[in-house]
């Protein structure tokens, strides 16, 4: 067979003209006899006579369009192989194209010569593959092209391009002169098949193809952290954290449904519930690829790429299952020995960061819908008490990210440090059972998957950045039930380490259990800071590398970070579907005529519980500033709520929230106006004044006293902060639920000689006069302050006896 040696002399660089090829071949036989040999270009043998000592075969060729196909060393490819994962290489390919117009004649122009005709695809039709990069001008000295995109696919099977002069209708040629044109290929897993390139020039034409086995792959399964998944009927991943590396996934040839799944849960509920959960979503996922048609799947393993706390639940059922059915792990910052960071959001309602802030946005307007809220004259609102209760009851997972007794070998339980000295503090109550049994239990990982098989990928910024421990006080009698496990009073108390800002390296590193990790510095464009929540973006070659035989793929998805800025999250509590429209008229939410999920909106993320007691909301990042309209239908009876929360990096604001009461299949509509300017720099923070100042011992008042509530608020740029909506009102601890007394500056539900709240002198103030309601001696009671929706900083006073 002389197909092997005439493509590798016609990809050669230097082939460029002649009308033939000449192959002078040995006879094989002396008998005279005629003999065949299929030769490149033709569907059917050349015969040809064969004498005793040789033949001259003369091969006539298209030399004014060549066709070669390359690897990434420029070696001609005809046949493809597997690599030990079963995914075709060698990969990338590179298609080139080279078009020549015969020196001493005319140029080649229409209507004799129109455009470059390109069609890569497969006699059967099974090929698949990407085209991820066309360059039809690498050499500045030939005339300039362009050509027409291909189908717009995560997959092609049949790929068509046209190409011509730049600024005319055909590829014009001078005589004499070559254009050469290059498509990287990137050939994904597929039954066996023949890649062909063909061209068309003209009446010129060529044809180039390689042979490609049948691939066999396992399925992938992508398991989101916290916050990863929102419900929208069913559970579904957040798009603007998981986007990029799924779409990159299905460039690199997974299929929806036959071997690339999600796996988004209930991310509240206690972690090793979810792992149980996994493992029987990966049995259903199996099944499917089973029966997909796909031979070149392979059905009885998957593998996992599990960000965050999804490492952890994909751990618990590892660990825990004995049906061996995943393949190999790969873990993206996931804290496996636990993240300071928990503590400060479950312990302290102390968000550090964007989405720290969501997350307990998300928290209060569900411990609102819940019924986590202490009535008021002014409605039922969230005060960190009742955040704290709910968190506990119904967020078990928050708690079983803190960290373990071995997270930091330096210090002995050594994420909470008494303050001015390097002791573990000595009222340490929290202790994270699921992760201590789970890191006790590791070797059942190593067993069932084998060390080489465990894929932890570390984020290490530059910087010591990541929140690794904290100096902490005994808390604050005030602020229980906060805190009681230390006290961290401000941003002075937290200790950073290297990290990826929020999930220390020594966590998200499985060296201590003998198991190698990959230590990322920077994203994957070789540029990018990393970020916690952005690794499934940031990281996704590298996530990605391990599963398909340690090839990098040569795209990335978006892979640059793009900073979420300033985000709107749009809420509805009780029987009310939502739609937003924002300055632009776009809307997400809920289609009111279809009732599915509307996204026009860029960067928006909906989430619509059918669940009682869950919220309703829309998240849109990076929010353009104007007037959002907020359209609301009924879908039963009753109070509702509705509104918006601007949160930044920084802190939650509430920009407006409306009340009414909703009947079925009525239409409701308000305006928000989202403006940053009038809006005060986050983090806020609120002072109280004498005689409520103290921060070791509550005022001990008579019953008969009238005491002067006062405080001041400033931004973070020194400024005073005026809110309008201000709220105050002052709680029994020994029986929350329901305010004892609540003000507001409107005056509205005041009793007796106290007084509603008055602005003066850059400081609110309220008179309580305590006899005009139901307090008790010898009790303590707790002061709250609302600005903006979002409850501050308490202050206590006793009544004494």
């Amino acid at each position: 067979d002389l197909t092997p040696v005439i493509q590798e002399i016609i990809n050669r660089d230097d082939w460029s003209s002649g009308n033939g090829l000449s192959i002078i071949a040995k006879s094989l036989s002396a008998s005279g006899v005629n003999r065949h040999r299929r030769v490149i270009g033709y569907d059917r043998p050349v015969w040809y006579p064969g004498y005793q000592y040789s033949a001259r075969l003369v091969i006539k060729l298209a030399s004014n369009v060549a066709i070669s196909i390359n690897d990434t060393t420029g070696n001609p490819v005809t046949t493809i192989g597997l690599n030990n994962d079963g995914w075709p290489m060698p990969d990338p390919l590179t298609v080139r194209v080279t078009l020549t117009c015969p020196a001493g004649g005319a140029d080649c122009t229409s209507p004799s010569f129109g455009s470059l005709g390109l069609t890569i695809g497969s006699p059967d039709n099974s090929a698949r593959f990407y085209v991820y990069s066309v360059d039809p001008n690498e050499n500045a000295s030939e005339v300039t092209a362009t050509c027409t995109a291909g189908p717009t696919s995560y997959s092609y099977t049949t790929y068509v391009s046209d190409c011509v002069r730049s600024g005319a209708s055909a590829l014009d040629l001078p005589a004499g002169s070559t254009k050469t044109l290059y498509w990287s290929v990137w050939i994904q897993p597929s039954q066996a098949t023949t890649f062909t390139v063909t061209a068309n020039y003209g009446q010129y034409s060529n044809t180039a193809s390689a042979s490609v086995p049948q691939a066999s792959i396992h399925p992938v399964v992508v398991v989101p952290g916290i916050f990863g998944s929102l419900p929208f009927g069913n559970w579904k991943l957040v798009p603007f954290v998981y986007d990029n590396l799924l779409n990159e996934l299905r460039f690199a040839g997974y299929e929806d449904g036959i071997s690339l799944f999600t796996f988004p849960y209930d991310w509240r509920q206690r972690n090793e519930n979810s792992g149980d959960e996994l493992g029987t979503a990966i049995n259903g996922f199996l099944q499917a690829s089973s029966t997909s048609g796909r031979p070149y799947v392979i059905s009885d393993s998957a593998d996992i790429i599990a960000h965050s706390m999804g490492g952890l639940i994909s751990r618990s059922y590892i660990q825990s299952s004995t049906q061996n059915n995943v393949r190999r792990l790969v873990t993206l910052g996931t804290p496996h020995s636990g993240a300071p960071m928990a503590y400060l959001l479950a312990d302290g309602l102390d968000p550090q960061d964007w989405l720290g802030h969501i997350i307990l946005d998300y928290f209060t307007l569900s411990a609102l819908e819940a019924g986590y809220c202490t009535k008021t004259e002014y409605g039922c609102k969230v005060t960190n008490p009742d955040l704290y209760r709910y968190i506990v009851d119904k967020v078990p997972s928050a708690r079983e990210l803190y960290p373990t007794t071995a997270y930091n070998p330096n210090n002995v339980g050594g994420y909470l440090i008494q303050y001015q000295t390097s002791q573990p503090y000595p009222y340490l109550m929290q202790r994270n059972n699921f992760l201590e049994s789970l890191n006790a239990n590791i070797s059942a990982l190593v067993h069932r998957l084998g060390s080489s098989n465990i894929i932890p990928i570390v984020g290490q910024r530059p910087s010591a950045d990541t929140m690794g421990y904290f100096q902490v006080m005994p808390t604050l009698p005030w602020n229980l039930p906060l805190w009681a496990n230390g006290y961290v009073p401000n941003g002075n108390f937290i200790k950073y380490v290297p990290g990826d800002n929020t999930v220390p390296a020594i966590s998200a590193d499985l060296g201590k259990f003998g198991i190698s990790s990959i230590i990322a510095n920077q994203a994957d464009d070789g540029k990018s800071k990393i970020s916690h929540i952005a690794l499934p973006t940031q990281l996704q070659l590298t996530a990605i590398q391990p599963l398909i035989g340690g090839t990098r793929l040569p795209f990335g998805t978006g892979i640059a970070k793009t900073a979420v800025n300033n985000s709107l999250v749009f809420f509805a509590l009780s029987p009310v579907d939502m739609q937003v429209i924002d300055p632009q008229g776009r809307g997400a939410g809920v289609d009111f005529a279809t009732g599915k999920e509307l996204s026009e909106i860029p960067g928006s993320t909906v989430s619509r519980s059918n669940a009682t007691g869950e919220p309703n909301f829309i998240i849109i990042n990076n929010s353009i500033e104007g007037a959002y309209t907020i359209k609301l239908v009924g879908t039963g009876s009753g109070n509702y709520i509705v509104g918006a929360d601007s949160v930044t990096e920084t802190g939650i604001l509430t920009v407006a929230s409306f009340t009414g009461v909703a009947s079925p299949g009525i239409n409701y509509q308000y305006t928000i106006n989202y403006n940053l300017n009038t809006l005060p720099a986050t983090p806020l923070s609120l002072q109280w004044l004498p005689p409520l100042d103290s921060q070791e011992q509550p005022l001990n008042v008579n019953i008969n006293r009238t005491i002067p509530l006062k405080f001041t608020v400033h931004d973070a740029q020194g400024d005073f902060v005026q809110d309008n909506n201000a709220i105050v009102w002052i709680v029994d601890p020994s029986d929350p639920g329901k305010a004892i007394a609540s003000f507001s500056l409107t005056g509205q539900g005041v009793q007796g000689q106290s007084t509603a709240i008055r602005i003066q002198d850059d400081t609110y103030i309220v008179n309580l006069h305590l006899k005009d309601y139901p307090f008790q001696a010898g009790k303590t009671y707790t002061v709250d302050a609302a600005i903006f929706g979002q409850a501050m900083q308490s202050t206590s006073f006793v009544v004494a006896p």
